[in-house]
């Protein structure tokens, strides 16, 4: 869905993410992956894990790793 937004004016893309976030909200309790690089979609998830050239740098629960990432404690790999 990120490549596909990327093409839209900025507008276009928050409208179009307001209006799919009840439609994700709906699998609460399930498991489902969501690869973004869009902030907007981080509060709806439980675990975040970040990866670097293809490794592992961080993994954990939302809020410890989004502190992680905004103190500068995720490097690279």
């Amino acid at each position: 869905m990120t490549t596909v937004l990327n093409a839209l004016a900025p507008r276009d893309k928050a409208q179009i993410l307001a209006q799919a976030l009840p439609y994700i909200r709906q699998f609460h309790g399930k498991t489902m992956v969501i690869v973004t690089h869009k902030p907007a979609l981080l509060p709806l998830v439980d675990r975040i894990i970040v990866m670097d050239q293809g490794r592992i740098v961080a993994d954990g629960p939302q809020e410890q790793v989004i502190t992680a990432l905004r103190q500068g404690r995720i490097g690279k790999a």
